[in-house]
C-alpha cells in the first residue's frame, strides 16, 4: 500500500461524488461509500504485519497476549464505528450515525470490562 494510491482514490472518489450529487444524490453516496470501502480494504492489507510486531513486542516485554488482542479489538471497533459514522453523516441520516457511535462505545466498554476487572482484582491484592 502506497499513501499516493490512498489519496488519489480518495481524491477521485471525492470528484466523483460531488459531480454526481448534482444529478443524483442516491449514486453520489453510493460512489462515496464504494471508495471508502476501496480504501479500507487497502489500509486493511497492511494491518497484519503491525498486529505481528505488537505480539512480538508483547512477547519480548512479557506482557499478556490479552491484553494486546483488546486494545486491537477497541482500535478497530474504534474506525469501523468512525467509518460507519462519516458514512451517515454524509448521507444526512445523523439520527442512525448517533446510534452506530452509541453501539461502538457499548462494544467497547464490553470487550474492555475484562482489563478492568483484572485491573482492578491486582489493586485489591496489594492492599
Amino acid at each position: 500500500m502506497d499513501i499516493v494510491q490512498i489519496v488519489s482514490i480518495g481524491i477521485i472518489g471525492a470528484l466523483l461524488t460531488v459531480m454526481l450529487k448534482k444529478y443524483s444524490p442516491e449514486i453520489s453516496a453510493v460512489a462515496a461509500l464504494a471508495t471508502g470501502v476501496i480504501m479500507i480494504m487497502l489500509i486493511v492489507s497492511e494491518v497484519g504485519p503491525v498486529i505481528d510486531v505488537l505480539k512480538r513486542m508483547a512477547d519480548i516485554s512479557g506482557i499478556d497476549n490479552t491484553y494486546i488482542e483488546v486494545v486491537l479489538k477497541v482500535v478497530a471497533i474504534s474506525y469501523i464505528s468512525e467509518f460507519g459514522v462519516e458514512i451517515c453523516n454524509d448521507a444526512g441520516v445523523s439520527l442512525i450515525a448517533s446510534k452506530i457511535e452509541l453501539g461502538g462505545k457499548v462494544l467497547i466498554m464490553a470487550i474492555s470490562a475484562p482489563v478492568f476487572l483484572d485491573f482492578l482484582e491486582r489493586v485489591m491484592s496489594l492492599v
